[in-house]
């Protein structure tokens, strides 16, 4: 077992990415040169203050790295009890995107040709969450919305 977002948790997921053919890895540039692509994920609060880890995809396949990159495409930010919901699968990453959970700077657009490789790691993520651990009673005050900030006052009746 491993603990969700820690530096073995990043590291067990770098060792599942093995599995994610350089075929899958993604598209070429004009002239056929293999193109790669950073994905950063910055996670705020919880255990680790504010937690950051990339996602390199490229022509040998993908890798999960500790820290900031240098250069990411495109980076999500959000807060620890987003991560935690999605990744315990208690909630949607599309939904916390909608709903605003999740900051995204950078062109996410330039994530499309790579969907063969996300969808790789994803499942890859899925596998690894089933072995990890989550701390219990971490998820900070204000990582939660407040019932004011709900369209329907928090679901409370009035």
């Amino acid at each position: 077992m491993v603990a969700y977002l820690s530096d073995d948790w990043v590291r067990s997921l770098d060792e599942a990415l093995h599995d994610v053919a350089p075929a899958v890895a993604g598209p070429t540039v004009r002239g056929g040169a293999a193109a790669t692509t950073t994905v950063q994920f910055v996670v705020q609060g919880g255990p680790y203050a504010a937690r950051a880890w990339h996602l390199t995809l490229g022509p040998t396949g993908a890798r999960a790295v500790v820290g900031s990159a240098a250069t990411p495409t495109v980076t999500f930010t959000q807060p620890w009890a987003t991560a935690l919901a999605v990744a315990r699968g208690a909630r949607g990453i599309r939904e916390a995107l909608l709903a605003g959970d999740v900051r995204v700077s950078g062109d996410p657009t330039r994530l499309l040709p790579w969907r063969p490789a996300v969808d790789a790691v994803q499942a890859s993520m899925a596998r690894l969450n089933a072995r990890t651990t989550y701390p219990i009673g971490l998820a900070a005050a204000e990582d939660a919305p407040d019932a004011a900030d709900q369209p329907d006052g928090g679901g409370r009746e009035g």
